[in-house]
């Protein structure tokens, strides 16, 4: 399990514990239909790529289930203030990634979000996928540059649980709503109950006073992410 604490404004301490995710089935779909670009390292094979891994990942390799990592895809809805949790997700040896947003870095993201001044009129997505394949030079990261509600139902399945990038249909797909548009928030939320999957929603309080964490796993959680807030 996972331990999530949060201090709002007033004192108050929220507990939260996360379960262990449930494996989602294996499903197909047709290709999107929305531009992206796959960022893979063409220039190592296989077998250097998986050297590389080990060996950039030995020490943590008994503190975290990789093999459990490796196998899982991160859908990830808004990437400004979550770029560092992602680059983290990438050295605990995540390895599958999609990255859904619609910005563009500016000056002000320097200051208050994971970028550097190189990034600067590059969209967050494809700034974070070069971060992360500098990571793990095994993984594959499809940055979308659009927003969730352009991307239908039909399309939104096949970022889950197709096969891509490393030509493995992940054993499990996990959607993190990481974004401050409400609206975002819960077409995140609604596409979670519609697939039946994982799902793990994180805001930040204005100026830092608070946060919240929240999330929800089918046939544990009773409730969707705005029903528990």
């Amino acid at each position: 399990r996972v331990l999530f604490r949060s201090v709002d404004s007033s004192g108050n301490r929220a507990r939260i514990e996360v379960a262990q995710f449930k494996v989602v089935p294996e499903v197909c779909a047709q290709p999107p239909h929305v531009a992206e670009q796959t960022h893979d390292v063409p220039s190592l094979s296989e077998s250097e790529m998986a050297a590389c891994r080990d060996r950039r990942f030995k020490r943590i390799s008994k503190g975290f289930d990789l093999k459990r990592h490796t196998t899982t895809r991160l859908v990830v809805i808004g990437t400004g203030g979550s770029a560092s949790l992602i680059s983290n997700c990438a050295r605990m040896g995540f390895e599958d990634f999609v990255l859904i947003d619609p910005d563009i870095l500016v000056d002000a993201n320097v200051a208050s979000q994971q970028a550097s001044t190189d990034h600067i009129g590059m969209p967050k997505v494809q700034a974070l996928a070069e971060q992360i394949v500098k990571i793990n030079p095994r993984a594959s990261v499809k940055p979308l540059v659009c927003r969730v509600d352009d991307i239908d139902d039909h399309d939104f399945a096949d970022l889950l649980f197709s096969t891509r990038g490393l030509g493995q249909v992940p054993h499990r797909s996990i959607l993190l709503v990481l974004t401050d548009n409400f609206y975002a928030q819960a077409r995140g939320h609604r596409l979670g109950l519609h697939f039946g999957i994982p799902t793990l929603c994180a805001q930040e309080y204005i100026e830092g006073s608070g946060a919240e964490v929240t999330y929800t796993v089918p046939g544990v959680t009773p409730a969707c992410h705005r029903c528990i807030t």
